[in-house]
């Protein structure tokens, strides 16, 4: 189970199947009960990790003390990269938003690895790279779009990375556990997306059970000013 989740990520896709084995060899295991922290803003850095199951947030707190959702971490995902090759401690908390399961990877056993082998080197740099790009792309998305084209952005997004299923033409995906978690990541407010959400039902162009959302890739298109140029 291990290997597999390790080949699917874009980190160690490039691997064989005996470095693939070093690398697990280096995993630390660990569970973590729903609402247990993994580690907090600020905190040293002590490696990479991989969701196996379960469902981790990511958040940042403000200077007034509000928290701010990320993003959510779904199984076979690494996260945390960002710590890498740097003294720098982790810039967000980690928390489990369910009972989870975690691997562990060391950061000074993957940089020796590194040496070892130096196309892994150049995964972790796409991969950073990778990550930087999204993040530019998010912070220009909150500065320009409105919020309905960053909920119709998001659900796309959410129905690619999630491999949504489609049943009679409909895409089906499960928002946050919470409004308020989804509101922090497109940058609104929960009584802002709240009306959003039922306006999109009641015109028709989504259909909302409780976290459960489905929607018709084309219809949606139509929804806000940029939605025509959206794929799947």
């Amino acid at each position: 189970m291990l290997n597999h989740a390790l080949k699917n990520l874009p980190l160690f896709a490039a691997l064989s199947d005996a470095q693939l084995s070093e690398v697990a060899a280096l995993v630390k295991m660990k569970k973590l009960s729903s609402g247990e922290i993994l580690f907090q803003e600020g905190e040293d850095s002590r490696g990479i990790f991989i969701l196996l199951s379960g469902e981790i947030k990511i958040s940042k707190i403000s200077d007034k003390g509000a928290e701010h959702t990320v993003c959510l971490i779904q199984p076979g995902d690494a996260f945390a990269e960002v710590v890498l090759f740097t003294d720098l401690p982790y810039p967000a908390t980690a928390a489990a938003s369910k009972e989870s399961a975690i691997g562990c990877v060391p950061s000074s056993a993957l940089e020796r690895l590194i040496e070892k082998h130096p196309q892994l080197g150049i995964q972790v740099i796409k991969v950073l790279a990778k990550r930087l790009y999204d993040a530019q792309n998010k912070n220009k998305a909150l500065a320009l779009d409105n919020v309905t084209d960053r909920l119709c952005n998001f659900l796309y997004q959410k129905a690619k990375e999630s491999g949504s299923v489609f049943t009679g033409g409909l895409c089906h995906i499960d928002l946050p556990p919470t409004r308020q978690e989804l509101a922090s990541m497109l940058g609104t407010t929960r009584e802002t997306l709240t009306r959003l959400l039922m306006g999109m039902k009641k015109d028709g162009f989504i259909d909302l059970d409780k976290n459960r959302l489905s929607f018709d890739p084309d219809k949606l298109s139509g929804y806000s000013k940029n939605g025509a140029n959206r794929k799947l």
